[in-house]
């Protein structure tokens, strides 16, 4: 009943017969409009959805102080409270949500006087009350790790996977990096490491970029080349104790002058039409285009890509940071920063589209913002050298109800600060 009233209360947008904003982008805090927020990561309560959990890098405009903030919601995404983090300095921060309501954020702390692989530090924090407070104490996983991704484990016994990329010789200067995967058994208060491995075949720099767990309860994790970016993925039907050799998912993920935001990978519900489908989708070279593949056997091949993405006119296409989620009717939702309202190519704006039938056909792009971002601004300073697409992922997510919830960094008023919005697809 309560969530009746919200979505009757809440400003409501339909722009087609498919998609309505139910909640209008607004800003999640104004504590902190000097400081810097970006990449940020999102998660709901699968029992409640009134319950959201988020959380960015926090920083100055010099890279002086350097942190981490969480934000947390108990009506839905209409107002927010925060906690900030002591850490060094902290990348890829990673949120998930219990089932009875307890929270646990990861995060990638990067220690100063420390070289090579072995600053990066892999730490997890937890909160029994449901983001409000937090551990105090820095639980390290280890050392050089980067750009750890969490999924709910439902047919292994264990509570969650995790999948890092792991340096081999941490005080090396050229090393070769693995892929390991984690197991939880204890709803994240701690994980276990279940293997490290390098995919078969395989030589360059690689960084693992999804993991999801099919209905079938084999895994599939995709990671992206470098410098080729061409993205794979690898398939286990014991539990991630051995993997099959690499697949192309696509070879549409192509190097851009500067970072484009990671690939994105998720999968249908176990109670959708297309629970087999398994979904991945990039930026390619120099930002023109936004792409989607499909997997129709639960990652054991891979169909050509789509292009996602329809600048109007003679607009030239630039796209980044590409956000991906599959709600439990099994629409299949995708979100990016787009540069098509700006002629200058400066400043961008949040599209999103969604397909019912599988990924085969999408609505048009809608844009969710409701104000244009100019992060190349004296408020941004140093970072937007760093990350001029809000970071190198932003994030989407889907509450129980099917609503799909966005996250991103947007800088209208000068500053970067993170900024939501709710979107129905019927």
């Amino acid at each position: 009943m309560k969530l009746l009233i919200l979505l009757i209360l809440l400003p409501t947008i339909l722009f087609s017969q498919k998609v309505e904003i139910i909640i209008k982008d607004h800003q999640l805090d104004s504590s902190q409009l000097s400081r810097v927020h970006v990449e940020p990561h999102i998660a709901t309560n699968s029992r409640n959805p009134q319950h959201l959990v988020a959380a960015s890098i926090v920083l100055d405009t010099t890279f002086t102080s350097w942190s981490s903030s969480a934000f947390t919601s108990f009506d839905g995404g209409n107002t927010w409270s925060r906690y900030n983090f002591e850490m060094e300095r902290c990348i890829d921060p990673w949120v998930t949500i219990n089932e009875d309501g307890s929270v646990f954020i990861t995060a990638i702390e990067i220690l100063r006087n420390v070289k090579n692989d072995e600053r990066f530090n892999l730490l997890l924090f937890n909160s029994s009350d449901g983001g409000i407070t937090w551990n105090k104490e820095k639980n390290s996983l280890g050392r050089g790790f980067d750009h750890e991704i969490i999924i709910p484990a439902t047919n292994s016994g264990m509570d969650y996977y995790m999948t890092t990329r792991k340096a081999r010789d941490l005080k090396s200067d050229s090393t070769l990096y693995d892929i390991s995967l984690w197991t939880s058994a204890n709803n994240g208060s701690d994980f276990q490491l279940l293997s490290q491995f390098r995919p078969e075949n395989v030589a360059t720099t690689i960084n693992p970029t999804g993991i999801v767990e099919n209905t079938d309860g084999s895994l599939v994790i995709s990671f992206i080349e470098f410098p080729s970016f061409y993205t794979r993925s690898i398939r286990s039907i014991d539990g991630g104790k051995t993997f099959n050799s690499p697949l192309l998912i696509s070879d549409k993920c192509q190097e851009s002058p500067t970072f484009p935001g990671y690939p994105y990978l998720s999968n249908g519900q176990k109670d959708s039409p297309f629970r087999h489908q398994v979904y991945h989708t990039c930026i390619s070279k120099d930002f023109d285009g936004i792409w989607l593949s499909v997997s129709e056997n639960a990652g054991q091949s891979w169909k050509d890509a789509i292009r996602l993405d329809t600048p109007p006119n003679e607009s030239v296409p630039h796209v980044r940071t590409p956000m991906l989620a599959v709600n439990k009717q099994g629409i299949v939702a995708l979100a990016w920063y787009d540069r098509r309202n700006d002629p200058d190519n400066n400043c961008q704006d949040i599209y999103f589209t969604a397909s019912m039938d599988g990924g085969n056909t999408f609505v048009s792009p809608v844009r969710i913002s409701t104000e244009i971002s100019c992060p190349n601004s004296e408020g941004n300073g140093q970072t937007y050298t760093s990350w001029p697409g809000g970071g190198d992922y932003s994030s989407m997510t889907t509450d129980s109800n099917g609503l799909f919830h966005i996250i991103w960094s947007d800088s209208r008023n000068g500053t970067a600060q993170l900024r939501h919005s709710a979107i129905n697809v019927d």
